[in-house]
């Protein structure tokens, strides 16, 4: 059984930040034979974030790198907005929380 401290706090969740390389993916980046980027994303983590929108808890990626994998993967897990091309996060996670 959960403990309810636990439980009251898990509700006031309201949004979830992720980054990508070594978070939603094993930290791997491979480089195909024509340049092309390739990461490996956990389903697991997916089927995560599905819970988490079927719950009313929205997500945002927000990473250092610019990347067409990664607007695809927000795409398909409905993430809320991918914020990429930030090396200093503190500026976005600021507008993050305002916005969110």
């Amino acid at each position: 059984m959960i403990r309810q401290d636990i439980l009251d706090r898990a509700k006031r969740v309201k949004l979830l930040i992720l980054d990508i390389d070594g978070v939603m993916t094993d930290g791997r980046i491979i480089y195909s034979v024509y340049g092309d980027e390739l990461k490996f994303f956990d389903v697991q983590d997916g089927f995560g974030i599905t819970l988490l929108n079927r719950a009313g808890i929205k997500s945002v990626i927000l990473t250092a790198k610019k990347s067409r994998i990664v607007k695809l993967r927000a795409r398909d897990l409905k993430v809320a907005k991918a914020y990429m091309g930030f090396i200093d996060k503190l500026i976005p996670f600021n507008k993050i929380l305002k916005r969110f």
